[in-house]
């Protein structure tokens, strides 16, 4: 199946609270059951390998335990259960007069996108918050589907600035695509996680550059070491400029500025590294603790270095490398002990 027929196949409304999928700073996204319709967020990930119904709010220590639990009785009664509210629930919403208007925008954004592009991806990204916001998980990604499209239209070919059009400078293209992008993996995450790792992949380069082949072949080298150091070269080549703050900004806000944006990406990055885990995708996992490594190294934060490094550990295949790792997690606490004036024994 095509995204846009994946898309066309998700469920009208949710039920529950759902999470913030517009973040710009990294979440822990769900995972899908393996029931085709209900697809509800069966699994919560705080690390790989760790497994949980939220339908039967139940929690499993192995895949094959949860795996079993999904042809239970008693979770496939539950389901049943919680598709008839999520029926329920995209009746109600449908019946809002916030959403109706949603729709209506969304179903005349075709016109609007022939004449003027950008006013037609201001409107979706308006509306596909709004379709979120109200639960409604298959309006919210078809309009963030048919954004992503609208905006690498606008990347492909720029128009001609008018006084009278809406007009999205190629900067403001960039950021709301890579945050559709985004958002649009996390809905898909729930549903079809291979998906959601290209969409994530896509997000990533097109805001950072075409670096990710490259890394990932790194990532499955025997040297940590070189992998680091290309992971290090990533960082300073492609994530800096455009993590760098405004022109003619004070030295100490400047740099406030850029620790933050660093911060962001290295959240999405540990996110994408999650997902990628949960879905055995290890050297995608890899090269995003990798590059998360770096971040958290070029800003000097050693308890962030250290998990990182356990982090890093815990889905490396190599035991050369979670060795090395190991030491360097724990070089990093100690030393950053022996600064504070700290008594360590080892």
């Amino acid at each position: 199946m095509s995204l846009e027929e994946l898309v066309a196949a998700l469920p009208e409304a949710a039920v529950g609270d759902l999470v913030d999928i517009f973040s710009s700073t990294g979440i822990t996204p769900g995972r899908r059951s393996q029931h085709a319709h209900a697809q509800l967020a069966t699994h919560a990930l705080p690390k790989a390998g760790s497994f949980s119904c939220m339908v039967c709010k139940k929690n499993f220590g192995t895949e094959a335990t949860w795996n079993a639990h999904q042809k239970t009785a008693r979770h496939l009664s539950a389901v049943k259960e919680e598709l008839k509210r999520e029926r329920s629930e995209a009746k109600k919403t449908a019946s809002n007069p916030v959403v109706a208007d949603a729709q209506m925008k969304a179903r005349q954004i075709d016109k609007v996108a022939s004449s003027n592009p950008s006013l037609a991806a201001t409107v979706l990204w308006s509306v596909g918050r709004t379709f979120w916001e109200h639960k409604r998980i298959q309006d919210a990604a078809a309009a963030l589907w048919k954004l992503i499209g609208i905006l690498c239209g606008l990347q492909d070919t720029p128009r001609i600035q008018t006084p009278e059009a809406v007009t999205l400078s190629p900067s403001q293209v960039t950021e709301t695509l890579y945050l559709a992008r985004i958002a649009l993996a996390r809905i898909m995450v729930q549903y079809h996680e291979d998906f959601a790792i290209g969409l994530y992949l896509d997000a990533i380069e097109g805001k950072f550059g075409s670096w990710t082949e490259e890394a990932l072949m790194i990532a499955q080298m025997d040297s940590f070491t070189s992998a680091l150091a290309f992971s290090r070269n990533v960082l300073d080549n492609y994530i800096l400029p455009h993590a760098v703050s405004k022109k003619n900004e004070d030295p100490a806000a400047a740099k406030r500025r850029l620790s933050v944006n660093l911060r962001k990406v290295q959240s999405i990055f540990l996110e994408i590294a999650g997902v990628a885990a949960a879905t055995e995708s290890i050297a995608d996992s890899t090269m995003f603790r990798l590059l998360a490594l770096a971040i958290s190294e070029a800003e000097a934060r050693s308890v962030d270095y250290a998990k990182t490094c356990l982090n890093l550990a815990d889905v490396s295949q190599s035991t050369d490398w979670v060795m090395y790792i190991y030491s360097l997690g724990y070089r990093r606490i100690i030393s950053r002990a022996i600064s504070y004036g700290l008594h360590v024994k080892l």
